[in-house]
């Protein structure tokens, strides 16, 4: 049945805002919805397109059976209504939208970087909702140099100072952090730099400071997780790059990072401790991250833990939201959402949102509606040759976007994450597996 895959799932929390300790209250699951399946939704990203206080979310994501980057258009709030589009991609092997991420711009229409044959590409939609033929043509930022180990991967587009894209990536070929500077709205042109050549640069994650500088968060292999700056706003000047390692307390810690500002102006990181089964968060006690902060969020002892999470600052509260997977035993794995109880993330409410098969949870993505609701976007994983995917939504309890959903959707059951199991293969896709072992072989 077409509806077990991608779904949405709404919650709902209660906030309290203008308090100097916000006080934080645990979700409550309301709602979840069917969106798409067959293979699709690695990658996700859920957004906010446009200004508008009534918009629902545009979800981004990787068709893995066919090669191609795809999104869904919420029509509702809750999702029950949608339709989907390709943004790129002609069901091929070149695998366009591996890696993908997404970003508001200024204008409100979407703009995305992604992989594609080995190489970084980009494409921007001219209306909020990427309509047909809005989207502009796929443009190549850096090149493919060799056939089977180039560029593009794990992709994270922001907003720059100057109001174009900016994205952080890791090119595989030259095991260095990446980083392209967008000259104009389109993206015709890109100052590309190279942040850190160490063995170091997967899993990337690029803000805007305060002060209009990139900053970036990531794994090196031989040395954890570390921070960099840029000294100008394309990372132009190499030798004014900073950078420094926050934590290799572990053999293999910083995996799966993602970064963001802080409502006290300084960064703040999410990511994972392999070695523990930790999620973890690292503050910044000034822009600089000359000091710092470690605190564990979440305490599992197993090693598939995270796999692509994501941190958001929830704007009711100014406070760091994170989603992240965690696999909890050989056949079970859960979609958890931690809110953190301080600027620094010191102490976090910790929550268990929906539990399915091995692998559900990963490639999460979050994003705030105006009118309280909380989206966010999921990848249920399926072991072996057969993977489905899904998607979800988080809602605001106490305020009336919960009585904004649909006749009866609060109270209707659920839709049900089924376990039946669907080809990955047909007639017109293009079969693909990720580069990463099972997760279920670690039990």
């Amino acid at each position: 049945m077409w509806w077990k895959g991608i779904a949405l799932v709404a919650l709902c929390c209660l906030l309290a805002v203008g308090t100097a300790v916000p006080t934080i209250e645990p979700l409550e699951l309301l709602w979840q919805a069917p969106i798409d399946a067959r293979d699709v939704g690695y990658y996700t990203q859920s957004r906010i397109p446009t200004h508008s206080a009534s918009a629902p979310p545009l979800i981004s994501y990787f068709d893995g059976r066919c090669g191609r980057l795809k999104a869904v258009q919420c029509l509702d709030v809750a999702c029950l209504e949608r339709s989907t589009l390709v943004v790129a991609g002609e069901c091929d092997d070149r695998l366009a939208g591996r890696y993908q991420s997404m970003a508001v711009m200024p204008d409100g229409n979407p703009f995305f970087a992604y992989f594609v044959d080995f190489a970084l590409a980009v494409a921007k939609c001219s209306t909020p909702y990427c309509a047909a033929n809005s989207t502009t043509a796929m443009r190549i930022l850096d090149p493919v140099t060799a056939p089977t180990n180039g560029t593009g991967y794990y992709t994270d587009v922001v907003v720059g100072a100057d109001g174009n894209a900016a994205v952080a990536y890791y090119d595989k070929l030259h095991v260095s952090l990446k980083f392209a500077a967008c000259e104009n709205a389109e993206c015709t042109e890109a100052t590309i730099s190279v942040v850190d050549a160490r063995h170091a640069g997967k899993y990337p994650s690029v803000a805007i400071g305060t002060d209009g500088l990139p900053v970036f968060s990531y794994y090196d292999v031989y040395s954890g997780l570390k921070f960099a700056k840029c000294g100008d706003s394309r990372c132009k000047n190499v030798s004014l790059i900073q950078r420094s390692v926050l934590d290799n307390s572990t053999a293999d810690v910083g995996r799966y990072t993602y970064i963001q500002i802080g409502n006290d102006g300084f960064p703040v990181m999410m990511y994972v401790d392999e070695i523990n089964g930790h999620m973890k968060v690292a503050h910044c006690e000034d822009i600089d991250c000359n000091d710092f902060s470690l605190h564990v969020i979440d305490e599992i002892g197993i090693s598939a833990y995270g796999e692509f999470p994501e941190m958001q600052i929830n704007p009711a509260n100014g406070l760091p939201v994170l989603s992240y997977f965690n696999q909890t035993s050989s056949t079970t794995s859960s979609l958890k959402v931690a809110q953190c109880l301080d600027v620094a993330c010191s102490d976090a409410l910790v929550q268990v949102i929906a539990s399915a098969q091995c692998g559900f949870g990963r490639d999460s993505s979050l994003s705030f509606s105006p009118l309280g609701y909380v989206y966010v976007s999921f990848l249920d994983y399926r072991p072996g040759r057969f993977k489905k995917a899904a998607l979800a939504v988080l809602v605001q309890a106490d305020s009336d976007a919960a009585r904004a959903l649909p006749p009866g959707s609060a109270s209707a059951p659920s839709a049900s994450f089924s376990s039946e199991l669907s080809p990955r293969f047909d007639s017109v896709g293009h079969g693909w597996s990720l580069e990463i072992d099972d997760i279920c072989k670690f039990f």
